[in-house]
């Protein structure tokens, strides 16, 4: 937990704790400590979530939801990369005459204008000086050793796989 620098950073932290640490949940679903009733409504939003994300169809109904989506937002960029990639492997950069293909450079084109599409408008974010300090605040930052311990602390490793493997070598 972040030290304390005020009433609103200790709330943003717990929301950051609660909203990233679902880790515990998992595990409290696995060893049934929620009921069916409590999931249902989780398990919905994940299966409407799963049907949005599907790559079915070129990632079709993405697309259609990205259509309907006023910006700013923040489209699945391996959706495009995917355009790109058919496009500059299944498209010639020259017609059989020898000149540019130019229906290429088009196809291109639109690819980039959809992304930047979403990157012209601005997020309307207030700001608030004390997450903006804390955010910055680099006395919070941890060296490499103490992110490796905590990683330890939160993930313990097995002994089968942190003892070093002599038998091979």
């Amino acid at each position: 937990m972040p030290p304390s620098g005020g009433h609103g950073t200790h709330l943003i932290a717990e929301r950051l704790f609660a909203v990233l640490d679902v880790r515990h949940v998992c595990m409290d679903v696995v060893a049934g400590q929620y009921t069916q009733v409590m999931l249902a409504p989780i398990k919905s939003t994940i299966t409407k979530l799963q049907a949005v994300v599907c790559s079915d169809g070129r990632f079709r109904v993405m697309r259609e939801a990205l259509h309907r989506c006023d910006p700013p937002c923040i489209p699945y960029l391996g959706m495009y990369l995917t355009d790109l990639s058919f496009i500059e492997e299944g498209t010639p950069d020259f017609t059989p005459d020898g000149l540019l293909n130019f229906s290429k450079m088009r196809m291109i084109a639109h690819v980039i204008r959809e992304i930047r599409h979403f990157q012209q408008t601005p997020y309307k974010i207030d700001h608030i000086p004390k997450v903006t300090s804390y955010l910055l605040d680099t006395s919070l930052l941890l060296d490499d050793d103490e992110l490796y311990h905590k990683s330890l602390q939160i993930e313990p490793r097995s002994s089968r796989l942190s003892a070093p493997n002599t038998a091979n070598v």
